[in-house]
């Protein structure tokens, strides 16, 4: 029986880097517009790949879950608030075209019609 001096989980510890990739965007992102949503981002970017880089060497502590838990938070509320205005945005302009075509001015003479049905044009 051989002594385990250290596990390494190399999937999870690959995924932190790719966190931590991530996380160099947010900071770059961040940078250019200095804006909540953008340091939300990094937030959460940071704390994830740290939970990740950790699990991924094998340093696990009680509560350390909660790390993930609020880096998923926060990079999930950051992504919401930096998407919200283009999507607003495009609401607004579907509504204005909707709205557009909702008040159409009506015909002013009625729809052709065979025998008892209505043809609508």
């Amino acid at each position: 029986m051989t002594p385990v001096l250290g596990s390494m989980y190399f999937a999870v510890f690959m995924t932190g880097l790719v966190w931590a990739a991530l996380g160099v965007m947010a900071f770059w992102v961040w940078q250019l517009g200095k804006s909540a949503s953008s340091w939300l981002l990094l937030i959460g970017v940071g704390f994830t790949s740290m939970w990740a880089l950790l699990a991924g060497m094998g340093i696990v502590f009680e509560g350390m879950g909660w790390m993930s838990v609020t880096g998923a938070v926060c990079f999930t509320l950051g992504y919401y608030l930096s998407v919200k205005t283009v999507i607003d945005a495009k609401i607004a302009k579907i509504r204005a075209e909707h709205g557009a075509e909702a008040s159409a001015p009506a015909p002013s003479s009625p729809p052709p019609s065979i025998g008892s049905v209505h043809v609508r044009t």
